[in-house]
């Protein structure tokens, strides 16, 4: 058995297999190697398009030319690639700009669901997840730019069914931009992260998604279903914001049903509006709301949605507090041989639940030999099995992941010929708060352990131990400056009154820095909703220094950083 350096989350049930998506995954001529005048299925929009002859990996690819004018916009076009309904995919690319492009955007995706990018003069590889419509009929892809001068280059495009995979807690499932916090359910689309218009709550939609917004017209709707496992609602409200608007109204609506629809409000022009769920829909677990473009005064719908949010009171206050997450998986082959079910893929970051559960089950006429593969940048876990036709075997593969930055993570399944016969991949980011390869472990007990990091760093309640031992804390100041260290504790076990006593500082010669030149704080904790910037993560982040006044406590399982504050008065010998 091999061991892994790295890995992958989430904690849920779910057949892959039977999905029949993966052989649908990349569209025509993805790499526009095929053609003769032009690339083989793919088509101009109009204005400059050109047939490029040279490429990102290949020896072909395309590109289109603007000026730079207002409204200036053109595009290659594939018709030939059907999206199912109602369907979450990943499209990937790669692209370019010559040096002299300059404003505009860079547009990607489908006239349906597109995401428009700031693109560099290198080739770059880029990703976003999005779920389609009720109705692809008139659905296609297109690669293009908006008001841009001068040339973009694409390439290597790929289209992949993905499956959501959500974080469970107890009974309550929670995806991205969810979350609860002190007995209130919180949910926020994530609409500028990965997923763009994707959503655990995200019911159906009849409407264009662009970049960060929904574009509303006469009729157009986005129907979120906001359920909250067994745990009641009180109480709710609905907040919604127009971000771009030309004309009509957005109606907000509330149902109990999917069916039944009753008003909760409406907006028009620039604004932001919080409305309240009535109190007839409560108490209840599973709460639907509509937004619909109409029109008003005789103008048609012509607005866009930047903002909503969906918050409710539960009943029982005493619900733990939990974060959602939600993990996009690649299906990359499968077949009708092998039913796989993903029962667990851990927390994908440092601490936590590090190991991957698979349970795959035989549905030939045959016995087979199988190997079982989680591989992270060409390190990883195998595991050889043997199953009878008919049956069913769990398998395990444990990883380890300890620094932050992005990963890609896969999992295959072959026969004893070497034939793939399922493969899966998954993307996934380590946020700094989470990287847990720094600091140094002073002791490990069997009720608490201690150990220290430099000032710089942003320790996460729930890092792992650091492996580098130190027994001593090291730090350097000059005379007449102030250097921090943090000293954390890791309980296994609930702490109650832990109080903190200083002395001087004295070296091997006796001489001292005063205990009245340290100071002492406890690092308090920010529960963060939207992250500022792409190195943030929603959860709890480091912030706060109260001083150090009173005994206090530490719950099992967190870390407890204590930041200490040295003072070196001017004409203090050196020494260690």
């Amino acid at each position: 058995m091999r061991k892994i350096k790295g890995g992958v989350i989430m904690l849920v049930m779910l057949w892959l297999a039977s999905l029949g998506l993966a052989d649908q995954a990349i569209p025509p001529n993805a790499s526009f190697e095929r053609g003769t005048a032009s690339p083989e299925n793919w088509s101009i929009s109009g204005g400059i398009g050109t047939w490029e002859e040279t490429g990102c990996a290949g020896n072909r690819s395309i590109s289109v030319t603007g000026h730079g004018s207002s409204d200036d916009s053109n595009y290659w076009r594939c018709d030939e690639c059907e999206l199912e309904p109602q369907q979450t995919y990943r499209i990937s690319f790669a692209a370019r700009v010559d040096p002299d492009a300059s404003g505009g955007t860079v547009m990607t995706g489908s006239n349906m669901v597109n995401r428009d990018y700031s693109i560099g003069t290198q080739w770059e590889k880029r990703s976003f997840v999005f779920t389609t419509p009720v109705d692809t009929a008139s659905t296609f892809l297109r690669f293009g730019q908006w008001e841009k001068s001068g040339k973009v280059w694409f390439d290597d495009i790929e289209l992949r069914p993905v499956i959501a995979l959500h974080r469970q807690h107890g009974d309550m499932e929670l995806g991205t931009g969810e979350a609860i916090q002190n007995g209130i359910y919180k949910a926020r689309p994530d609409v500028r992260g990965e997923g763009s218009n994707s959503a655990r709550f995200l019911l159906s939609h009849i409407a264009s998604f662009n970049s960060y917004r929904w574009n509303m017209g006469n009729d157009s709707e986005v129907i979120y279903r906001h359920q909250t496992g067994d745990h009641q609602q009180k109480n709710a409200s609905v907040t919604v914001e127009i971000g771009y608007y030309r004309g009509g109204k957005c109606t907000v609506e509330a149902s109990r049903d999917g069916r039944e629809w009753q008003s909760v409000g409406e907006l028009s022009g620039l604004s932001h509006e919080t409305f309240a769920v009535p109190e007839t829909f409560f108490p209840s677990a599973d709460v639907f709301i509509r937004l619909r473009g109409a029109q008003k005064d005789d103008k048609s719908a012509s607005l866009q949605i930047y903002g909503y949010a969906y918050e409710a009171k539960l009943e029982d206050d005493s619900v733990p507090d939990m974060t959602g997450d939600t993990k996009y998986v690649d299906v990359l082959t499968s077949s009708d041989e092998l039913g796989v079910e993903v029962l667990s893929l851990g927390d994908l970051r440092p601490g936590g639940d590090t190991s991957a559960h698979l349970r795959v089950t035989n549905k030939s006429l045959s016995d087979m030999s199988l190997e079982v593969t989680l591989d992270l940048d060409g390190s990883g876990q195998t595991e050889n099995i043997g199953i009878k036709a008919g049956k069913t075997k769990d398998v395990a593969l444990g990883y380890e992941v300890m620094e932050s930055g992005d990963f890609a993570l896969n999992i295959s399944i072959s026969d004893a010929n070497g034939t793939t016969l399922h493969a899966l991949r998954t993307f996934f980011n380590v946020s700094q708060l989470y990287a847990a390869d720094y600091g140094y472990l002073i002791n490990e007990g069997e009720e608490c352990s201690v150990w220290w990091a430099e000032g710089t760093h942003k320790i996460s309640r729930e890092r792992p131990l650091p492996t580098e031992r130190s027994d001593k804390i090291e730090i350097s100041a000059a005379g007449n400056e102030y250097e921090p260290f943090q000293l954390v504790l890791r309980a296994e076990r609930d702490m109650e009154d832990v109080s903190i006593d200083m002395t001087d500082l004295t070296n091997s010669k006796g001489e001292t820095i005063s205990e009245d030149n340290v100071e002492i704080s406890l690092v308090g904790y920010l529960y963060v909703k939207v992250p500022s910037d792409k190195v943030g993560c929603v959860g709890y982040w480091p912030d706060p220094l109260p001083p150090y006044k009173k005994p206090f406590s530490v719950k099992a399982g967190q870390n407890q950083p204590i930041w200490v504050t040295v003072y070196v008065p001017p004409g203090t010998p050196a020494g260690n």
